[in-house]
C-alpha cells in the first residue's frame, strides 16, 4: 500500500553524477534521480510514497531527517 501525497506538495528532484563508466565514456556510471519532499506527516524507511506526477509515480523513503523548528518536527525524505 502507498501513501499518496497531495499536488501542492513541494518536491524536489536531484541527480547526481559520479566518474566516468570506463567502458562507455558517454555514460556516468552509478547516476540516479533522487526525490526529495519535506513533510510533517511521518513515513517509515521502505515506506512507498506515490508523487503526483508521471501518472502515480511510486517511490520508496530510503533516508530521512527530522528537525525542530519552532516547536513543530519537520522531516526531510529522500526517495
Amino acid at each position: 500500500m502507498s501513501n499518496k501525497l497531495d499536488r501542492d506538495v513541494f518536491y524536489r528532484v536531484r541527480k547526481p553524477f559520479h566518474e566516468l563508466s570506463a567502458d562507455k565514456s558517454e555514460e556516468r556510471a552509478g547516476s540516479y534521480v533522487t526525490y526529495t519532499i519535506e513533510s510533517l506527516e511521518y513515513y517509515a524507511l521502505g515506506d512507498v510514497i506515490e508523487l503526483p506526477i508521471e501518472q502515480g509515480k511510486e517511490l520508496i523513503v530510503v533516508q530521512d531527517e527530522t528537525r525542530l523548528e519552532d516547536g513543530v518536527l519537520r522531516t526531510r525524505y529522500d526517495l
